[in-house]
């Protein structure tokens, strides 16, 4: 039984010690249904359920995420905190 109840019937297993991991799954059980890890904001979710009900992929969703991103920079002006500041030019009689 997976941490999110799912269980597998008829799967030999091995439980073992593993330093530095919480658990090991193989593709003999992620291709079985849905598997998704999210990082957002330093939280990582694994979310796992049998029999998969739709197909995702990020590929679309982030092309256009990212397509926006670049957008939005094209429009900002342009950072002038970076640039060197002119002095003004000091105004000289003519004699």
């Amino acid at each position: 039984i997976l941490p999110s109840n799912v269980g597998i019937p008829i799967i030999e297993v091995t439980e073992g010690r593993l330093s530095g991991i919480d658990i090991l799954i193989g593709m003999d059980i992620i291709t079985l249904g849905d598997f998704s890890i999210t990082n957002k904001n330093g939280n990582t979710v694994m979310s796992f359920r049998t029999p998969s009900l739709i197909e995702h992929d990020y590929v679309p969703e982030s092309n256009n995420h990212n397509m926006t991103e670049q957008f939005k920079k094209l429009r900002q002006p342009k950072n002038t905190l970076n640039q060197k500041k002119k002095k003004p030019r000091k105004k000289h009689k003519h004699r």
